[in-house]
């Protein structure tokens, strides 16, 4: 372990460090399975047939890796052999490293192109490679994270052109650092929580693990590739923060990003389809949706009186975000806690569970449990219950009669239920 060198961000504890080691003696061991498959196609006579690409997934079990919009999370290896047959439609030489930036949507497309198929007008990507290749619509690299571990929900967004990186979060009220059941079930990930429990992490290591994160982060990736230090407040890139954050707004906007839209209202709201196709329609304000969006996850006292006209809107997305903002300002907009708290009884599901959360938050944190309690037993929505369990979680307040429901739930529902016990050192059996 004396060798092993770790990111400023991760303590150097036995359990992290072991992780660190075994992923790198996994890294070795693929490159020999590789070895071996190169082997195959030149003892069955089809080496120079055949295009290799070899890239990895976005995951690991190594803390900030997976589930991370840092380069960390998102940047992965891709290497692809052409034979000389098929040198023609490689973008470089043997050997070559390009910089253009390319993400997992666009492999589909490169792969019908350089099999001289033609790519569907519906497909998204952009063809990379081949006869078809376009270039790219923009230098960056959309980023973006909803559902962890099918429970968890951390809405966040961004970009990277590989030099610079931006992160907008949408959901900055939770800690980084999501409890997941996968990723607690790593010795190395218990290894750095019970360190920050034990309050031995340095500021830096312990941040992730605090609320409120940024609402914005910046990072120089080239010149700081830990992604550590957050130039988004320091007026010296205050010109780089505009373009890259005008870069992930326009996506979305591109895109109509359907995040925006709380998944406890997709089914509510596309009944008679998707989400997708519910706002892809034009007839849907979606600009307007994603204004108010970025007010309310803004933390800022300015943007209070627009929020109290969302919760008035015929929108349900907008009324969400409009309680949501005010939630955030906490003390600053408790004048709004009688208006938030008519909406425990709106029309939609999803507004009532999002005003309980801002009564129990603003002030009035009895009634405000006992509507989310209410939601949980008498939803027949999965994902209502999924995220009245979370926020019953987040406020320390599952009572014991829910807690014990374990096995008794939908899929998803009752793992949220067995993390919990996990967590809380309670007997599942009990």
């Amino acid at each position: 372990f004396n060798k092993i060198i770790l990111p400023p961000y991760l303590p150097h504890r036995d359990d992290i460090l072991r992780d660190w080691s075994r992923y790198y003696d996994i890294m070795e061991y693929t490159d020999s399975l590789i070895s071996d498959i190169l082997k195959e196609l030149e003892e069955c006579g089809e080496a120079e047939n055949t295009i290799v690409f070899y890239y990895s997934d976005h995951g690991g079990i190594l803390p900030r890796s997976k589930r991370f919009l840092y380069d960390t999370g998102t940047h992965v290896p891709m290497i692809i052999q052409f034979p000389k047959k098929w040198q023609h439609l490689a973008q470089g030489k043997a050997g070559e490293r390009l910089n253009e930036v390319v993400s997992f949507v666009d492999l589909a497309p490169t792969l019908l192109s350089l099999a001289g198929i033609e790519i569907p007008d519906n497909m998204q990507g952009r063809p990379f490679l081949g006869e078809q290749r376009e270039e790219a619509e923009y230098p960056y690299a959309f980023l973006y994270g909803q559902r962890f571990d099918g429970t968890y929900f951390r809405f966040t967004r961004g970009v990277t052109d590989g030099q610079w990186r931006y992160i907008r979060n949408f959901h900055n009220h939770r800690p980084a650092y999501m409890q997941t059941g996968y990723a607690y079930s790593q010795s190395g990930w218990k290894d750095l929580l019970s360190a920050w429990k034990e309050g031995s992490l340095s500021k830096l290591q312990a941040s992730y693990y605090e609320a409120p994160q940024p609402v914005e982060e910046l990072y120089h990736t080239s010149k700081d590739p830990c992604e550590v230090n957050n130039r988004a407040n320091n007026p010296n890139y205050k010109k780089k923060l505009k373009e890259l954050r005008n870069a992930t707004l326009g996506i979305m906007r591109t895109i109509r990003d359907a995040g925006i839209v709380p998944e406890t209202m997709y089914e509510e709201l596309s009944e008679n389809g998707t989400i997708y196709k519910t706002i892809q329609d034009e007839r849907y304000d979606y600009d307007a949706a994603l204004k108010i969006a970025l007010k309310a996850s803004s933390r800022n006292k300015k943007n209070l009186r627009k929020l109290k006209k969302a919760l008035k809107s015929s929108d349900p997305v907008m009324r969400h975000w409009g309680i949501f903002g005010c939630m955030l300002l906490g003390d600053k907009a408790k004048s709004t806690l009688p208006s938030i708290k008519q909406l425990i009884q709106d029309r939609e599901e999803a507004v009532r569970l999002t005003a309980a959360r801002a009564v129990a938050e603003l002030g009035d944190r009895n009634t405000g449990i006992a509507t989310i309690i209410d939601l949980f037993k008498n939803t027949t929505r999965t994902a209502i219950k999924k995220r009245s369990f979370q926020i019953l979680d987040e406020l320390n307040a599952v009572p014991m009669d829910i807690a014990s429901l374990a096995g008794k739930q939908s899929g998803y529902v009752d793992r949220m239920i067995n993390d919990y016990r996990a967590r809380k050192g309670l007997d599942r059996d009990e």
